[in-house]
This record gives structure tokens, C-alpha cells and sequence, in this order.
């Protein structure tokens, strides 16, 4: 079980990023100006795998690449990848509060509003946990590192202090030692935060109205002081921190 949850993370990773360098930056790479958020910034790339932190060096390096990118992206991927195996052991081994049976869940509705719990649950502790990132201190000895990158693109979001990250993975897999979740929706739950993990540093335009806008952000990236909540901005909206556009 543990080596199946660390797989998923992993592979999972791997797979989604690779896919999107393929589809927008080689095939896509002309057209730029459609699809990249800061076409300005766009930095080529060789191949789907050339910035993954274990393939790169096999398929291709790209330009711009902090030094040791390489290093610190691949310890993150592997700790992500370790602390959800721990997770699912331990909901496997019964010691979570992780739930299997729909009725003791509560049906629809309680497996539909546990799930919300757990996503709002991330929401709140995620953004204060930012905003402590963004106070002098930590910004100079851990978070300054992530914002390295004004344009992120695929495998860049792994490329964060592995101190900030340890913390932030504490706050990803809490939910299920918390809240009564059915093991249904704390699957959906992780695969909607890697999917929009993953997005938020494509650099690519990509949006649903009024529930997530990929550009938001990269505006953080970009301009530093905004857009501090993930992968919802309902935080941000609350706090007076949001700049961009919102429901059209």
C-alpha cells in the first residue's frame, strides 16, 4: 500500500507534466501567444521529460534552469510521494478516519460534504501558511527559492525550500486523520489538489468559471504581493489579496 500511494504521486507528476510540455510547449510552441499566459517568458523545451528532476539529464536540458534544480525538485517529488504511501498505509491499516462504507459515510450527502469539509479544510491552513512564507524571514531563508521562477512551466512547482514543502505536505494530508472522509471523496480530494498543483505552474491558460483560473497564479509568480490562496481563490477574495478577473 505504501508503494502504491508514493507511485500515483509520482507517476501521477510525471505524467500530467509531461503531457502538457508535449501538447503546448513542442507541438503547440509556435502558437504561443494563444496559450502561454507570459508568451514573453516562454523557455524552450527538448523534449516532454527534459526538466524532470530524475529524467532531464537523459532527454534534454532547457535554458534557465536553476542550479540546483535537478536536486531539490527530485527530494520534493519523493517526499510527496512518501508521505501520501505513509497516508494510505495508514488509512488501509484502519488508522485514519478515512470511511469505506457509503452508508456509514452518510450517503451522497455526507461523502459530497465531507469532501467540501476537506477541500475548505486546505484552503484556509494553505493560505495563512503562504502568507507566514511571504513575512521577511521566511521569504528570505525558504520561500524565495520558489519564486525563482516569474513564468513557471511544467516540474517547476516542485522547486520549493524542502522545508516550506515538509510543511505544506502537512497541511495536504490532514485531512483524513480529521475529517470522517469517504475514501471516494479523499481520493477526488488529492487528485483535484496534484491536477491543480500541477496546472498553477503550466504557465498555460486554462479556466473554469468562477471555480479556477490557472492565471491567478501565475500572477503570484509574477507580481508577488496577490493571489496567495490554492487552488481556489475564495481565500484570497475574503482577504483582500485577489487581483484578476473573477466570474467574468
Amino acid at each position: 500500500t505504501f508503494l502504491a500511494g508514493a507511485a500515483a504521486i509520482v507517476v501521477g507528476y510525471h505524467g500530467l507534466s509531461c503531457v502538457l510540455n508535449a501538447f503546448y510547449y513542442l507541438r503547440r510552441r509556435r502558437a504561443s501567444q494563444e496559450w502561454k499566459i507570459q508568451p514573453c517568458r516562454l523557455i524552450p523545451v527538448q523534449s516532454p521529460a527534459c526538466w524532470s528532476p530524475f529524467l532531464g539529464r537523459w532527454f534534454g536540458r532547457r535554458e534557465g534552469k536553476e542550479k540546483f534544480h535537478d536536486l531539490v525538485c527530485a527530494f520534493n517529488v519523493v517526499t510527496a510521494g512518501s508521505a501520501a504511501g505513509f497516508v494510505v498505509q495508514k488509512i488501509a491499516s484502519g488508522n485514519t478516519r478515512v470511511l469505506f462504507d457509503w452508508k456509514a459515510a452518510g450517503a451522497l450527502p455526507g461523502v459530497v460534504g465531507t469532501f467540501c469539509l476537506a477541500v475548505g479544510w486546505q484552503l484556509v491552513l494553505e493560505y495563512y501558511w503562504h502568507r507566514l512564507m511571504h513575512l521577511p524571514f521566511f521569504y528570505k531563508h525558504l520561500h524565495k527559492m520558489h519564486h525563482c521562477y516569474k513564468s513557471p512551466q511544467p516540474f517547476d512547482d516542485m522547486y520549493i525550500h524542502p522545508v516550506e514543502a515538509i510543511g505544506y505536505y502537512c497541511i495536504l494530508y490532514s485531512p483524513p486523520f480529521f475529517i470522517p472522509l469517504h475514501v471516494y471523496g479523499f481520493v477526488l480530494y488529492m487528485a483535484i489538489m496534484g491536477v491543480c498543483g500541477v496546472l498553477d505552474h503550466s504557465g498555460i491558460k486554462l479556466a473554469f468559471v468562477g471555480i479556477y483560473n490557472t492565471e491567478d497564479h501565475d500572477k503570484h509568480h509574477e507580481h508577488f504581493d496577490c493571489n496567495f490562496a490554492f487552488p481556489f481563490v475564495w481565500m484570497d477574495i475574503l482577504h483582500g489579496t485577489f487581483a484578476g478577473d473573477y466570474m467574468g
